[in-house]
C-alpha cells in the first residue's frame, strides 16, 4: 500500500488509482509553478486531461481484452474437464 493514512484505501494492484493520483499531483504542482497566464494554463490542463482520458481508455480496453482472454481460457478448461 501507499504510505500514509490518506491512501490506505488504494490497493497496491490498482494502477489506475496510482496513475490518477500522480496525474493530479503533477497538475497541481504545474499550476502552482506555471508562469503562463490563466487561459494558457487552463488550455494546458484541458489538453493533459484529454491525454489522460485517452490513455485511461486504452488501458481499460487492454484490461477488458485480457479479462476476456482469461475467461475464454477458463471456459475451455472447464469444458475439457466436463467432457
Amino acid at each position: 500500500m501507499i504510505a500514509g493514512p490518506a491512501f490506505e484505501l488504494l490497493p497496491e494492484t490498482n494502477s489506475m488509482n496510482k496513475i490518477l493520483l500522480t496525474l493530479m499531483a503533477g497538475i497541481g504542482i504545474g499550476l502552482l509553478l506555471a508562469p503562463a497566464k490563466g487561459s494558457e494554463s487552463w488550455r494546458r490542463l484541458k489538453d493533459r486531461l484529454n491525454d489522460f482520458k485517452e490513455d485511461a481508455t486504452d488501458e481499460a480496453g487492454d484490461l477488458i481484452a485480457a479479462g476476456k482472454g482469461t475467461l475464454i481460457n477458463g471456459i475451455k478448461k472447464l469444458d475439457a474437464v466436463i467432457h
